[in-house]
């Protein structure tokens, strides 16, 4: 669609080999999105994104939904909320921060990776807020990422981590809400100027 400037209902049936409804819905949210204008002629959608503006817009959805996530999963009892330095940051993956246990460091330095869906950055980005699950069997992995034990939430948490005040999370949980709805009207804003 990028590259020829348009797309209809058709297209996106005959590419995806969808239905005729979800074809109109899916470009319908394009539309909502600014990545797409209506037109009259001949029911073509003009894009009216480039690529690398649509894949940032995408991203920064995605991110919002993540965010979200996390924030859902804080109210499950079996998690425990637990903030973690960066300093305390061995590795990082695209998906993932390999983080040293807090209490054990040299020869016996343990570490455990922490999907970044589940992590919000607090205190200007120095420090991470994430959870430990404590039903869950947390594999402890060595400097090199060998697997040399495993560890129940329960004693990873009571053991090597401070708990956090219902406070902190609360502020930053309702940080994180302004925080979408601030990004919420700025898209908003932007569609609105791309619209003019």
């Amino acid at each position: 669609a990028i590259k020829n400037k348009s797309v209809s209902v058709e297209d996106i049936e005959k590419h995806f080999d969808i239905t005729t409804e979800k074809a109109r819905d899916l470009l319908k949210q394009l539309e909502v999105i600014g990545a797409l204008d209506k037109t009259d002629t001949v029911g073509k959608y003009i894009v009216s994104m480039d690529q690398e503006s649509f894949i940032n817009r995408i991203r920064g959805y995605q991110d919002l939904a993540e965010r979200m996530k996390a924030i859902a999963k804080s109210k499950d009892p079996n998690l425990a909320d637990v903030t973690i330095s960066k300093s305390l940051i061995a590795k990082e993956s695209q998906t993932a921060v390999k983080t040293r246990i807090p209490g054990m460091w040299g020869d016996n330095a343990r570490y455990i990776w922490i999907p970044k869906e589940t992590i919000i950055d607090i205190h200007k980005g120095k420090t991470m807020l994430s959870f430990i699950d404590k039903e869950k069997d947390y594999k402890l992995y060595d400097d090199d990422n060998r697997v040399v034990s495993t560890m129940k939430g329960a004693a990873l948490y009571k053991n090597h981590y401070d708990q956090v005040e219902a406070a902190v999370r609360d502020r930053y949980e309702k940080l994180e809400r302004l925080q979408q709805k601030k990004r919420a009207k700025d898209v908003q804003k932007m569609l609105s100027e791309m619209r003019r």
